[in-house]
Order: C-alpha cells, then sequence, then structure tokens
C-alpha cells in the first residue's frame, strides 16, 4: 500500500470520526434545549406550589379571621348589653339613695321639733315606704354575667399537630413511560381498544406519586384525535387507556404519557 493510499485512508477513519463526533454534538446540543425547557417547566411549576401553598395559608388565615371576628363581635354585644343594663341599675340606685336622703332628712326636722303623734306616724310610713322601695330595687340588683372562652382542645390540637399540605417531589419521566396492550395497527371502528402505560423515572423503573396526571393523546389515520378514557389502576403507576376507533386502520398514540402537577 503506497503512502497516499494509507493517507486516503486514515483520512477517511478520521472523517468517519468527525462526522460521528458531530451527531454526538447535536445530540448533547438537543439534550442541552430538552434540559433547558425542562428546567423552565421545572422553576414555573416551583412557582405555581409556592402559590398553591400561599392560596392554603391565605385560605386557613381566613378560616380563623372569620373566627376572631365573630367572637370578636359576640363579646361586643354582651359588652354592650352589660353596659346598659348597669347604667340602667346605676341609675334606679341614684334615685333610691336621693328618695331615703330626702326622708330621713324629713324624719330628722320632724324629730327635732315639738309635734303631734300623727305626723309622726305619718313621717314613720313615708321612711317605711322608700325602706321597701330600697328593698325592691335590691332585690333587682344588677348582676354582671362572667364572660370566658372555651377552647376547642381538639381542634387546636388536630389543627397544630397536622400540616395542612406536604411539598411532593415527582421523579417520573413522561418521555420513559411504557406503553403495552393490543397493537394499535389493527385498529378496528367501533371496536373499544384497549392498552396500558407505565410511568417510570429516567432509569427505567416504576414509579408513581399523587400529583403525577396522565396526558394521553390518541390520533385516528386521518390525524383526528380521539376521545380516550384514562383509568388509574390502583394508584401504582400504571393506567388503562380505553377508546373506540371511528375507521379502519392504524391509529398512533401521540407523546405518549406527560405528567403534570394536579391543581
Amino acid at each position: 500500500m503506497s503512502i497516499e493510499q494509507a493517507a486516503e485512508e486514515e483520512k477517511l477513519k478520521l472523517q468517519n470520526a468527525v462526522g460521528e463526533v458531530k451527531m454526538q454534538i447535536v445530540e448533547l446540543e438537543m439534550q442541552i434545549q430538552e434540559t433547558t425547557k425542562l428546567f423552565r417547566i421545572s422553576k414555573e411549576k416551583i412557582t405555581a406550589t409556592c402559590n398553591n401553598v400561599r392560596t392554603t395559608v391565605e385560605e386557613l388565615i381566613c378560616v380563623l379571621k372569620e373566627h376572631e371576628n365573630l367572637m370578636m363581635t359576640e363579646l361586643e354585644i354582651i359588652e354592650k348589653r352589660q353596659e346598659k343594663d348597669h347604667l340602667i341599675q346605676h341609675e334606679l340606685l341614684q334615685m333610691s339613695v336621693k328618695e331615703l336622703e330626702s326622708a330621713v332628712q324629713n324624719c330628722e326636722m320632724t324629730i327635732g321639733r315639738k309635734i303631734d303623734v300623727e305626723s309622726l306616724k305619718f313621717q314613720m310610713n313615708e321612711i317605711e315606704k322608700s325602706r321597701r322601695v330600697l328593698k325592691a330595687n335590691q332585690n333587682d340588683f344588677y348582676n354582671p354575667s362572667h364572660v370566658g372562652y372555651l377552647r376547642d382542645e381538639k381542634y387546636i390540637q388536630d389543627f397544630s399537630g397536622a400540616t395542612p399540605g406536604v411539598i411532593l417531589v415527582s421523579k417520573t419521566d413522561p418521555s420513559s413511560s411504557l406503553v403495552r396492550g393490543q397493537n394499535l395497527k389493527i385498529a378496528e371502528a367501533g371496536r373499544i381498544m384497549e392498552f396500558d402505560i407505565a410511568t417510570t423515572d429516567s432509569f427505567g423503573k416504576q414509579c408513581y406519586l399523587e400529583i403525577d396526571d396522565i396526558k394521553v393523546t390518541v390520533c385516528s389515520p386521518v390525524r383526528k384525535e380521539i376521545d380516550i378514557k384514562v383509568d388509574d389502576l390502583h394508584s401504582s403507576g400504571k393506567y388503562s387507556v380505553t377508546f373506540t376507533p371511528e375507521c379502519d386502520g392504524e391509529h398512533k398514540e401521540i407523546g405518549r404519557a406527560s405528567c403534570r402537577e394536579r391543581v
């Protein structure tokens, strides 16, 4: 083999290697784009989750504030009613004191003078009448209510001992989800078709999380989307998909399974 032929062979090997490296570069660039896209989606979901947490906390605060307002309104009504009752009782007692003071003053003036028996009896009747009025008022003496707040300890314990929600991090990889079942190429119009989807992580391990949801699109041979039904099989990461073809021919499951956070 001549030197020129050897050089050409090496040049060909080098060209093949360069071609392979270029393909790897394209794959890596596509992977970078896909990773960037997934990272952006993840950030959007984190933001949505933050908003969901805030909304939940605000709703709980609203419930507690509503309870506070209700209790404060009830206490205000009780306080105003007691103030009114106290004011009425206070005025009645002051009137009784003035009436008794007037009776005492008249009696003392009578005692200090020479006066007949009938006048003395009259003054006695007047002071006895005043005493009876005082006794009647004393029977109606205002006794303020004793107000307290009975805490529902069970509610407080349940509320403080549990959390309204938890953060769940899904490892489900939609691109790795597996499809098993009937051959979509032999679909017949009117015949129910069924296939299963198993959600997995990036390493192919089956996984399931409550926040995962499955979105599947099935298209007819004329690229028309078909109505489908997705059933969760015992919350195990397996889903059953059924649909009824409108025409014969190969149907395609587009995009496989995608997982999104439930709202």
